[in-house]
């Protein structure tokens, strides 16, 4: 383990000095202290493997210096404030895969902060939230509601299911939002898809065991079903509290046209935990807001291997699964 730590920090050393020696001039002229700031971001928590692949991709892709210590500064206010770093680091590679300026990357990554940051404060206002601040369960929950915020659904959409039912447990909650956001995915009668919504939630109908209730949905709107026959036989499953499979029989949808499982929002979960760091030069897995969510988000991904040359990352504790459907196409990285 020491052995690995120590070739970790030769790396980042080497790394430091390739990309400050290819900007001599404007590092002094700016003033930056990147070794500083990488230290500040080891004493904050980021692991090294994290710092090591922010560098790499900087000098690879020619960044000033100035450019990367913005991207690191904030990944250490995502590491100082408790928050998985990698849906950051993702959002990264993401954003220079596809060539989108450096300055434009810390203005989506600073926003991802903000959504993070109101995830945290909706989630502490209610109970479950106080009752399990600092858990895993509860940062897993936190990385759902806020990849929602890149999914089509505003803060203002999810303040007001909060509101609406205040006592519901906290997974039916996400669950139902999920839902939302598949259903605006397709461009759903947004007054029916509301009624769906609500009905769900007020009956805590949205259960991990109504996994593919979304999906039938945006099946079904697919093969040609108005909204409003597909809103009304929606409510008589939820008003009698039948299963998933009784909204298929009612709309016709079999089990071949299930079977094309694309991406989706809320559906189950097999990782959607935070992913620990890779063992070598990469981070780790892909934490649970891997891509899965409509309009690229993150949503459902399963934890994934680690970065570059680095060993595995493992992906994180499984949630319940969700009561969203298939979602469109892909985001940009500089959403």
């Amino acid at each position: 383990m020491g052995i690995r730590f120590r070739n970790l920090t030769l790396g980042l050393t080497l790394l430091l000095v390739l990309l400050c020696g290819a900007h001599p001039a404007r590092v002094q002229g700016a003033g930056i202290d990147l070794a500083g700031t990488l230290r500040e971001g080891e004493a904050a928590g980021v692991h090294p493997a994290t710092l090591n692949r922010l560098l790499a991709l900087g000098y690879e892709h020619a960044f000033d210096p100035a450019q990367v210590e913005k991207l690191l500064r904030v990944l250490i206010a995502t590491q100082k404030e408790g928050f998985p770093p990698q849906p950051f680091v993702s959002k990264i590679e993401e954003g220079i895969a596809k060539g989108v300026a450096p300055a434009r990357i810390v203005q989506v990554l600073e926003k991802k902060l903000d959504d993070y940051r109101f995830s945290r404060s909706l989630i502490a206002s209610r109970p479950e939230g106080r009752e399990s601040q600092g858990t895993r369960v509860s940062m897993e929950y936190h990385v759902r509601l806020a990849e929602l915020l890149n999914a089509g659904l505003t803060m203002e959409d999810l303040r007001q299911l909060s509101g609406s039912a205040p006592t519901a447990p906290l997974p039916v909650l996400i669950r139902s939002a999920e839902l939302l956001a598949s259903l605006k995915q397709v461009r759903f009668n947004d007054g029916l898809a509301a009624q769906i919504v609500s009905s769900g939630l007020q009956r805590n109908y949205f259960t991990a065991e109504q996994a593919d209730f979304g999906r039938i949905l945006s099946t079904a709107r697919s093969k040609g079903t108005p909204d409003e026959e597909i809103t009304a036989a929606a409510l008589a499953v939820i008003q009698s509290n039948a299963p998933a499979s009784r909204l298929s029989s009612l709309l016709s949808v079999t089990a071949a046209d299930l079977g094309a499982r694309g991406p989706q929002v809320g559906g189950s979960r097999a990782g959607t935990g935070v992913g620990a760091p890779g063992s070598g030069h990469g981070p780790g897995g892909p934490s649970g807001a891997g891509h899965g969510g409509p309009g690229g988000s993150a949503g459902g991904g399963g934890g994934g291997g680690g970065g570059g040359g680095g060993g595995g990352g493992g992906g994180g504790g499984g949630g319940g699964g969700g009561g969203g459907g298939g979602g469109g196409g892909g985001g940009g990285g500089g959403r």
